[in-house]
């Protein structure tokens, strides 16, 4: 007997501005299909622990990660995008949409993302031995 998929979708995205709007305007066409888009702003409950809802995204078998700058320089979202690598199967669960501000196609920009997380990691690691 063939496994029966749930009707839904998780998001990763970063909140505000264009991914948001794409996110809503997502949430309503595959409403109209059937399909339940779980977002954390919707469907994370009142004092319910982000982390656990990241780690169960990450788990997910239906994810849309919706890339942006802002995405590629939140920790929450690279947090979620770690949990998603952690449980393998990328090609098959996750379904990227990438707005036009994540320079993600030039080596010399994603250097500067590179540069950006070594740049937070020399920041945290000053703050702690201060």
């Amino acid at each position: 007997m063939l496994q029966e998929y749930s009707r839904e979708a998780f998001v990763s995205y970063a909140w505000g501005g264009a991914s948001e709007q794409l996110v809503d305007l997502l949430e309503q066409a595959l409403k109209e299909e059937g399909i339940n888009i779980v977002r954390d702003k919707r469907n994370l409950p009142y004092k319910g622990i982000i982390k656990e809802f990241m780690e169960r995204l990450g788990r997910s078998q239906c994810i849309v990660v919706v890339i942006s700058d802002k995405y590629l320089k939140s920790k929450n979202c690279m947090f979620e995008l770690m949990e998603i690598s952690r449980n393998g199967q990328l090609h098959d669960r996750i379904f990227p949409i990438i707005l036009p501000d994540a320079r993600i196609y030039n080596a010399s920009d994603i250097i500067e993302y590179i540069k950006y997380w070594e740049g937070k990691k020399t920041q945290r690691l000053c703050t702690e031995s201060a």
